[in-house]
């Protein structure tokens, strides 16, 4: 799988080719893409109070907010649980109603690894066939290790220009699923 600056890269190309005069374009992204800064104390422990702390601040930080989204999990029409890696990101927004048993979600005694409830508000081929809910947020771990979220917080003229969108339907998918993407150039 391709590293998601290279396909952020790509997808502004793409998006530069298309018209689109009053939506912002997506900036560069340099360096890796971390929603906060991955911040380890030095061999020092944490107790799961803190850990708690910094997921629930992480949320509180994002809630609302529009990401570019590289891995989404949502469910088929079956009911059955798919990953979705989109190339483009998905451009989602994070929705404040999520659960606080999402957001503190202890997958042993070592590690936090929060979900946040998202809607898309950018129609993506990815979800033709599956209803997206879902992503993963920045795990953390009371040994210090700090794993990021596969998403980036979107530009400030991507929260103005999605600021009150609606999420988007399965047939806004599907639509886009049939048109064909511009040829990339090597």
């Amino acid at each position: 799988m391709p590293a998601l600056p290279s396909i952020l890269s790509r997808w502004i190309e793409r998006r530069q080719r298309l018209p689109a005069p009053e939506k912002p374009e997506m900036p560069a992204v340099e360096g890796p893409l971390r929603v906060v800064e991955a911040r380890a104390r030095g061999g020092e422990s944490l107790s799961e109070p803190e850990v708690e702390a910094m997921v629930r601040a992480d949320f509180a930080a994002l809630s609302g907010q529009i990401v570019l989204a590289e891995e989404i999990e949502g469910y088929d029409d079956d009911g059955i649980s798919e990953m979705v890696y989109c190339d483009p990101p998905a451009v989602v927004r994070i929705l404040p109603s999520t659960p606080d048993d999402h957001v503190v979600r202890w997958m042993d005694d070592v590690a936090c690894d929060p979900t946040y409830l998202v809607e898309v508000v950018e129609p993506h081929a990815g979800f033709a066939n599956v209803r997206p809910v879902w992503m993963y947020a920045t795990s953390r771990s009371t040994d210090g290790t700090v794993d990021p979220g596969r998403f980036a917080v979107a530009p400030e003229a991507f929260q103005a220009w999605y600021a009150g969108k609606p999420a988007t339907s399965e047939e806004d998918h599907k639509a886009a699923e049939r048109v064909p993407a511009p040829a990339m150039a090597p």
